[in-house]
């Protein structure tokens, strides 16, 4: 498969739906081979299943690309095609226990340049999906970022549960944790959080999730240090966590650089 952009977010939404399917039914039991990581993050056989899946089916549909995974292939390893970045499953905790704020999470670059996205959260029957420069949707439905408005609730500020350990944070929001990266961010670009903020996300949490904010609307950005892309194919990206912030307004992210300071 060679198609333009709008095919390869057609077949990114069919993956993930098909994978999706396959885990619901492994949610949430005990009896899943379930193991610590170096950075003590959880991994169980799901993970390691549904990436192969995915790896397998990118590869038979895209054999010029390459791929940059969670599980199988944690380095960018430069070819003549484009790059996939997967997280086969974001919230492996949550997974893990039963609890539905887990998804999976894919995106395309290329050029060097964040194509196409889709974060899909099957136990939700959730699936978001971004086209650069075509907006984003949620169920096949547009969404868009909504900032404060005067005389109306405020948007959360939703963050992971690492951040208030390592940052002292004072953002003048009702705050929420919910566990996965990726929903972390789409509450963002679905209008529900006007803040986001992940302390110790990897390049696979957020590739396909940032597009998506961006596609509502919204703004993403380092807290300190790096952007996510380019990728560098010196990198163990398991190694190598990315502080981001998602915003609904650019003025809501430029507080936040203020708000938000390490320990």
């Amino acid at each position: 498969m060679t198609g333009d952009a709008a095919d390869c977010t057609a077949f990114l939404a069919g993956l993930a739906e098909s994978v999706g399917a396959d885990l619901l039914s492994r949610s949430g039991d005990r009896d899943l081979d379930t193991t610590r990581k170096s950075d003590r993050s959880w991994v169980t056989e799901a993970d390691l299943l549904a990436d192969r899946l995915i790896a397998d089916a990118i590869m038979a549909a895209y054999p010029q690309d390459t791929i940059v995974s969670e599980e199988l292939s944690p380095r960018h390893r430069p070819g003549s095609g484009n790059v996939w970045i997967v997280d086969p499953i974001d919230g492996t905790s949550n997974f893990a226990v039963g609890l539905p704020l887990w998804g999976i999470a894919i995106a395309r670059v290329v050029d060097g340049l964040l194509e196409s996205a889709v974060v899909r959260f099957p136990a939700l029957d959730e699936t978001f999906l971004a086209r650069r420069g075509c907006g984003a949707t949620l169920n096949g439905e547009p969404i868009r970022v909504r900032g404060p408005v005067d005389g109306k609730p405020a948007g959360f500020f939703v963050c992971c549960s690492r951040a208030p350990r390592g940052y002292r944070i004072n953002v003048p929001m009702k705050t929420r944790m919910l566990g996965a990266c990726s929903y972390t961010l789409c509450s963002v670009a679905r209008g529900v959080g006007a803040l986001a903020f992940e302390s110790t996300p990897k390049v696979w949490d957020l590739a396909a999730p940032m597009l998506i904010v961006e596609e509502a609307g919204g703004v993403t950005l380092p807290l300190a240090g790096p952007a996510v892309l380019p990728l560098d194919p010196e990198i163990d990206y398991r190694t190598r966590s990315f502080p981001y912030i998602a915003a609904a307004t650019p003025v809501l992210a430029r507080s936040a650089l203020e708000q938000i300071e390490p320990l």
